[in-house]
């Protein structure tokens, strides 16, 4: 089986800052105390404790957000590096662990519980304004269905317990936080950076949008899937931010690398088709080799060379597929079918072996082997 590893570089890096934040009041009500929170070795073990605690859907959400803005504290130290990382998870366990990190952190701490928990969560980037004024680095935040409704939370600006951008609605938590992807706008006419601007009109980049019916569409696609129709969107936005530019030139790279091991995943099974129909085909020429086909049912004999022709036409539909990929780099298939020509000739001298043999009395058969 032949494994190919594709390495893909790219030159954008997004500059995640720790935007302008609100004073507003605590509420501690739902703090754990310091050994309960000693107890907590995992994200999970958070999430079996709110669940214990807590009942309905509002207090269990309000327990989490409470728990993360209260015992996650922001601290770009040493986050940035653990953020660039090639462990996706260490933005989650490492951060967790040590109880710091930056708004990734926050957001995917958030956003792990949730989904722990039982909710359907999702974590968000995009940039932020504040007085009108677009930030300098990108942003993460979180959305949340609850009750039913989608709802957005951003924990690293509440953090010390504040409760400012909690359960936002989607029309208002606009104002200051803008998707990358206008999908996760939540709205039916979707803005883009610079035409939101809190008390004016704003302008839209798009047509009427029905998110429910577009993110039931988008949760139904497969990664591939998911990535074009993002790059679709993102490209419709024509936004100008360095930032926003920055993230789509991620999600294309993303996109490439996605289809790219969508190759290797057509190879290996076109190779493991392959490789049962020589199988196949060995077993027939060994069953004829000593005279076993003499003990096998016509039908068996039969089914050992039409399955092995299958197999290789299977392969022949995944090597296809690798030649149609809409992958920047693409596989070459040449080897295997050179491969499959060669095991369709054999498969031929063997299938027309098989037509003289099943064509020839029961009683003359066994004369066939000593010509």
């Amino acid at each position: 089986m032949i494994k190919l590893v594709f390495i893909l570089l790219c030159c954008g890096v997004y500059t995640f800052g720790f935007a302008q934040e609100k004073p507003t009041s605590f509420s501690r009500d739902l703090k754990t105390n310091e050994r309960e929170n000693k107890k907590f070795q995992s994200t999970q073990d958070v999430a079996v404790f709110i669940l214990s605690k807590y009942s309905t859907e509002g207090e269990k959400i309000k327990g989490i957000y409470s728990w993360v803005t209260q015992n996650i504290q922001y601290d770009k130290t040493g986050a940035f590096a653990l953020n660039a990382g090639p462990d996706k998870n260490a933005k989650v366990y490492v951060a967790f662990t040590r109880r710091r990190g930056v708004c990734e952190n926050f957001a995917g701490i958030f956003n792990d519980i949730c989904q722990k928990a039982g909710f359907q969560s999702y974590v968000i980037e995009g940039i932020t304004q504040m007085n009108n004024q677009i930030a300098e680095g990108a942003h993460s935040w979180v959305t949340v269905q609850v009750n039913k409704e989608w709802y957005f939370f951003d924990p690293t600006w509440d953090e010390g317990g504040k409760f400012q951008y909690f359960m936002s609605a989607p029309e208002e938590f606009i104002t200051t936080h803008i998707p990358f992807d206008p999908l996760w706008q939540f709205l039916a006419h979707p803005y883009n950076e610079g035409q939101v601007k809190k008390g004016s009109t704003m302008q839209h980049i798009s047509g009427p949008l029905n998110f429910k019916d577009s993110l039931s569409a988008w949760l139904q696609m497969d990664s591939i899937g998911k990535l074009e129709s993002a790059e679709r969107r993102i490209l419709n936005a024509a936004s100008q931010n360095r930032n926003a530019k920055t993230n789509l030139s991620v999600v294309k790279m993303n996109l490439e690398i996605e289809r790219q091991g969508e190759q290797v995943e057509w190879h290996d099974l076109a190779t493991q088709n392959l490789n049962d129909a020589v199988r196949l085909m060995n077993t027939f020429i060994e069953f004829r080799n000593d005279l076993t086909l003499l003990q096998k049912s016509d039908a068996e004999l039969k089914k050992l060379l039409t399955i092995a022709r299958d197999k290789i036409a299977r392969a022949l539909e995944y090597l296809d597929k690798i030649d149609q990929s809409n992958a920047k780099l693409v596989m070459g298939t040449w080897p295997e079918r050179e491969r499959i020509v060669k095991l369709k000739n054999n498969l031929g001298t063997q299938e027309s072996f098989l037509t003289q043999y099943l064509n020839t009395s029961l009683a003359e058969r066994k004369a066939l082997f000593y010509r």
